[in-house]
């Protein structure tokens, strides 16, 4: 855009009018003229502006203060008295009004407002050729904004479509991380549970053993009580017998 502006140059028309018809207005007017010439500009506002509130109807002063207004880049009063001339049917420069308008609103950046009022100052004298300049250098610096933004759009576009992938990617890589995690977990709990499963069957073993050993002390200890008790018995009955079998008797003598 720098570089499109250092090519052209917007042209612009702040000739102030001397068709007044009042000694009056013509003093006052001529005073604001020579004080705008010389550079003195909030002198020059002042002088039309008192000429323009004592003839508000004055089409003419309304313009010389809207180009003091503009001349200073006070644009929003400078729009405000450009108006006057605009709405009186007497106006005959109405295409350098507008093209003044345009030239505010190229200053303010508002591009399509400026190439809208070239537009009417040509429909109001189409041999205004600064205003035809205007027009077709601030539609090559629309046209080629216009591109640099879909160029921008594009751009951000290409990046939206890109991050989206790069989302998706790393929502795809977490999804996996997620779902490996949960096998992981899942194999985990099993190895855990299968060693729980195998703990429980080696203490029943033992329990059973146990149970086993136990029953086979148990039967030990009665066949052990059993033995005991048939040698007991053993021991008795030999030793009734023995009491039962009569004295042996001797023959001879006994000194």
């Amino acid at each position: 855009m720098k570089t499109l502006l250092a090519l052209a140059v917007i042209f612009i028309n702040i000739n102030l009018s001397a068709k007044i018809f009042n000694y009056k207005k013509i003093f006052k007017n001529n005073k604001g003229v020579s004080n705008y010439e010389k550079g003195n500009i909030k002198d020059a506002q002042q002088n039309f502006y008192d000429n323009s509130v004592k003839n508000p109807k004055d089409p003419q002063l309304h313009f010389n203060l809207g180009n003091s207004y503009y001349k200073n880049k006070e644009y929003d009063k400078a729009e405000t008295e450009y108006q006057y001339p605009l709405r009186d049917p007497s106006f005959k420069d109405k295409s350098i009004v507008y093209q003044n308008l345009g030239n505010i609103q190229y200053d303010k950046k508002e591009y399509k407002k400026a190439i809208e009022n070239y537009r009417k100052s040509l429909l109001e004298n189409p041999n205004n050729q600064d205003s035809r300049h205007n027009y077709e250098m601030v539609s090559k610096l629309l046209k080629r904004q216009q591109k640099q933004q879909q160029n921008s759009k594009d751009d951000n576009k290409k990046k939206n479509k890109k991050d989206k992938k790069k989302d998706q990617k790393q929502n795809q890589q977490q999804q996996d991380k997620k779902k490996q995690d949960k096998q992981d977990k899942k194999k985990q709990d099993q190895q855990q549970q299968q060693k729980k499963d195998e703990n429980k069957k080696q203490d029943k073993k033992k329990q059973e053993q146990k149970k086993v050993d136990l029953k086979q002390q148990k039967k030990k200890e009665e066949a052990d009580k059993m033995l005991k008790a048939l040698m007991k018995k053993e021991k008795e009955k030999r030793k009734e017998k023995k009491e039962q079998q009569p004295a042996p008797s001797y023959k001879g003598k006994f000194w």
